[in-house]
């Protein structure tokens, strides 16, 4: 979804017109949850490279189990793995 803002956001030396937000429904048997991005050419993100990402995440995250703190760590270290 594109938005424009009402005022210029800026940081150091670029700015933005325009709010680009990407929204994301995760769903498992027992719960729903949503999430939200919002790249911005300000800190070298695009649309794409979120979507891109998000796609990637995706095909980590399906089958996971995430049921306490100790599940996503392993799952972050499953992350880190694949990235770095």
């Amino acid at each position: 979804m594109e938005l424009e803002r009402k005022k210029r956001f800026t940081i150091a030396t670029s700015s933005s017109d325009t709010a680009y937000n990407i929204f994301i429904k995760m769903t498992t048997e027992d719960w729903v949850g949503w999430g939200n991005a919002c790249p911005t050419p300000v800190t070298n993100e695009t649309p794409s490279s979120v979507k891109r990402a998000l796609h990637f995440l995706s095909k980590l995250l399906i089958g996971e189990r995430l049921e306490d703190l100790d599940d996503i760590a392993r799952l972050q270290r499953k992350i880190d793995k694949e990235v770095y």
